[in-house]
């Protein structure tokens, strides 16, 4: 799966993460123990919401576009963001299939997308209504280079967790304002958490540029000890 770099690297050719306060206790209750929700000073969780869209040819699949959210959790190990991965959707059953297969929890069947990268734009729905519009601004962004750091990706599987570590490879546009536009549904894809009533948090809207190497990369899954 890994070949000789212990990491599963997927080429991507763009990407847009938002994050987003809510109230505790929307998420708390989805967070399974010994996780712990992380909290900001006025008690409020975070979630984020990402979309990316992958290069075909990666563990044999088309080219996929995905969407994914999942709640900040206190990190067990080492330093730097902890998030609990909630679900995935994708335009294809291979791409979900594949996720489910390795850990995740999937949204079927597949979600539609409507992206404009023009205008930054990222509109997803199915036959349940609209789930999401992500929008960033180009404009008044800081670009920056993705910093050897390291996310810690936790998933549950059978009633026990895995850890994962995840990076960037590539470059990314840091955006000094909130979501522009952004609207987030309260849709079964969200677990029930009402999102509507999240707020984005400024200065907390990462995107990708289109350069060769950008991609996702995954380490191999440990359980929780």
């Amino acid at each position: 799966m890994f070949g000789r770099s212990k990491w599963d690297v997927w080429p991507c050719t763009h990407s847009c993460t938002a994050f987003f306060h809510i109230a505790k206790s929307e998420v708390s209750h989805l967070v399974p123990a010994p996780l712990v929700v992380e909290e900001d000073g006025e008690g409020r969780a975070q979630i984020v919401v990402s979309y990316i869209r992958f290069r075909a040819g990666t563990h044999s699949l088309p080219a996929t576009e995905e969407l994914a959210w999942g709640i900040a959790v206190k990190r067990i190990k080492g330093l730097g963001l902890a998030i609990y991965a909630m679900n995935v959707a994708a335009d294809n059953v291979g791409f979900l299939d594949y996720n489910a297969g390795i850990g995740f929890d999937v949204h079927r069947p597949p979600v539609r997308f409507d992206t404009d990268l023009d205008r930054r734009t990222f509109r997803v729905e199915d036959d349940a209504g609209p789930i999401c519009t992500l929008r960033h601004q180009p404009e008044g962004s800081l670009p920056l280079p993705f910093l050897p750091f390291t996310t810690e990706d936790w998933t549950g599987r059978a009633g026990s967790l895995e850890r994962r570590l995840f990076k960037w490879r590539g470059v990314a546009k840091l955006h000094l304002a909130a979501a522009v536009a952004t609207t987030l549904h309260d849709h079964p894809f969200f677990r029930g958490a009402r999102v509507s009533r999240a707020n984005p948090v400024p200065a907390m809207v990462l995107s990708s540029t289109k350069v060769q190497n950008a991609a996702q990369c995954f380490s191999a899954p440990t359980p929780y000890a």
